[in-house]
């Protein structure tokens, strides 16, 4: 297995001005990804791969990750017309399939990440290791930056704890004329006929 990062800028092509976001989104959607055919290592992705995809100017961030659910491969003409959408910006002759695809709703900042990640090995032109559209990384740098921002085990468990405890005081609020306080503590079910509040034994 290979781990790789898909870079992804802002391009101009035939008077038109593609965003890093727009094109992005686009090739999300369509669960594919254009490859080059002079990307140096195009042969070299694998079904099984695992990707980071990055966005670049303005935003500079790691933006999501996938699965390779097929090696590069060259497309046919329907599938030229089915991925390129009318725009010959989007139309390429060869790309990948993306599965298990997840878009982080926080983006990771990759300047905050730069001191972290090995494969940058001058940190003051990190940006120079951005270039072209695919670049090979490490196992160990896909783990450093999947794991930015995830929750630790502790974390969770307390977010959990702080969920049951909001829906237990909303609970009590909105039924605090119904509940019988001086019985010990049960289980209760609502009879939506009448909408009162049944013990359930």
């Amino acid at each position: 297995m290979n781990y790789w990062i898909f870079i992804n800028t802002r391009h101009k092509f035939g008077g038109e001005t593609f965003t890093a976001e727009e094109i992005f989104s686009q090739r999300m959607k369509d669960g594919f990804w254009g490859i080059d055919k002079k990307t140096p290592k195009r042969k070299d992705l694998t079904k099984g791969d695992k990707i980071i995809f990055y966005i670049g100017s303005p935003k500079k961030v790691f933006a999501s990750a996938a699965t390779l659910a097929s090696s590069c491969f060259k497309l046919n003409d329907s599938q030229k017309k089915e991925y390129g959408h009318g725009k010959q910006f989007y139309t390429t002759d060869y790309g990948v399939l993306l599965e298990e695809i997840e878009i982080w709703n926080n983006p990771k900042y990759v300047e905050e990440l730069v001191p972290k990640l090995n494969f940058i090995a001058n940190k003051e032109v990190w940006f120079c290791y951005f270039q072209g559209g695919v670049r090979q990384i490490t196992e160990e740098d896909f783990k450093r930056i999947i794991s930015v921002g995830k929750p630790a085990p502790k974390d969770i468990e307390n977010q959990t704890e702080f969920g049951l405890e909001t829906h237990l005081e909303e609970f009590i609020y909105q039924n605090w004329s119904k509940i019988n306080w001086g019985s010990r503590l049960e289980l209760y079910k609502t009879d939506k006929r009448n909408n009162n509040y049944k013990s359930c034994r």
